[in-house]
């Protein structure tokens, strides 16, 4: 008898725990978003002002058709989310709601956006509205994100004699 109790129990808090890893949501592997796209668009959405950092000296912009204008070409967009990948680019856009920052947007190589929280995949349609807005912000003709860290040429090596 005392068998057949301690076998339900152990059953019991078989199901149970497994039940737990099941439910329990599991967090994105290292380098993955870990916000929504939906959600960081929506945070851009509340910004009054975006700064563009690349050296000195930093381009404010206030002017609400251009932010309006990036809140609408992010706002149509499905973007998936993407491993980080170690391309630096050169402007990096932060966005500010009261003096507070909302968050850093940056154009890298492809269509990848990368947002503070990691990168995302979006249309070609969209990467070059992007595309033309930070031309637009930085008094550029037009504006082309760096390439691939893999396109580069490998370093020289370099070899020490003792």
């Amino acid at each position: 008898m005392r068998f057949v109790f301690l076998a339900t129990i152990v059953a019991a808090l078989t199901v149970a725990l497994r039940a737990g890893d099941v439910a329990r949501t599991k967090p994105p592997p290292l380098g993955w978003p870990t916000e929504s796209y939906a959600t960081l668009a929506g945070r851009c959405r509340q910004a009054d002002l975006a700064v563009f950092e690349f050296g000195a000296p930093k381009i404010f912009v206030t002017e609400r058709a251009w932010l309006d204008a990036f809140d609408a070409a992010l706002a149509t967009d499905q973007a998936k989310p993407d491993a980080r990948c170690f391309c630096a680019s050169d402007y990096v856009l932060k966005l500010y709601s009261k003096n507070q920052l909302l968050c850093s947007v940056a154009l890298t190589h492809d269509n990848k956006v990368r947002f503070t929280e990691g990168d995302y995949i979006v249309s070609a349609e969209t990467h070059a509205t992007l595309r033309q807005l930070w031309a637009i912000a930085t008094k550029t003709t037009s504006y082309a994100p760096p390439r691939r860290s893999a396109q580069h040429a490998a370093p020289p090596r370099v070899e020490l004699k003792p």
